[in-house]
């Protein structure tokens, strides 16, 4: 994928990645639940897509979410990892699985490794939607109500 930085050229990677996977404008905006009009104001550099917006495009398209965050300029998000020093091209197994493991990290789906990688959780070979996740960490924390803070 092509390294662009800025609104314009996301607009133009979303139309390319769209076209690529055989998907029309009302396609794409139906999968990731958002308006054609709206869709195409991103893809025509009139409206910024949100990370949230770009997890649901990269996983629409089959495309790395880190990338579309690289493409889009979400450098504050790229910034927090290599502050951290995570470097997600060479991201080793066990680190992940050690991320995928934590119960509260995977349900939560807000780590940018487990979504970059598409990690979900399952439960019994069935795949948790957002929903199912979110209960189940709030069951969790009913469970457990002393591990809401974390392990120092």
């Amino acid at each position: 994928m092509i390294h662009i930085n800025n609104t314009s050229d996301l607009g133009i990677a979303l139309k390319q990645l769209r076209k690529e996977k055989g998907l029309t404008i009302k396609d794409l905006a139906d999968k990731i639940g958002v308006s054609q009009p709206f869709l195409s104001q991103i893809e025509t550099a009139k409206r910024k897509a949100s990370p949230e917006l770009l997890g649901k495009i990269a996983e629409a398209v089959d495309v790395s979410y880190f990338d579309l965050l690289k493409i889009a300029g979400h450098n504050d998000l790229i910034n927090l990892y290599n502050a951290r020093q995570i470097d997600l091209k060479r991201q080793s197994s066990n680190e992940l699985i050690n991320l995928a493991t934590d119960i509260k990290v995977l349900l939560e789906q807000t780590n940018l490794l487990i979504k970059a990688e598409k990690v979900k959780p399952t439960f019994n070979g069935h795949t948790l939607t957002d929903d199912e996740a979110a209960r189940a960490l709030a069951m969790f924390y009913i469970l457990f109500p002393y591990l809401k803070e974390p392990k120092r």
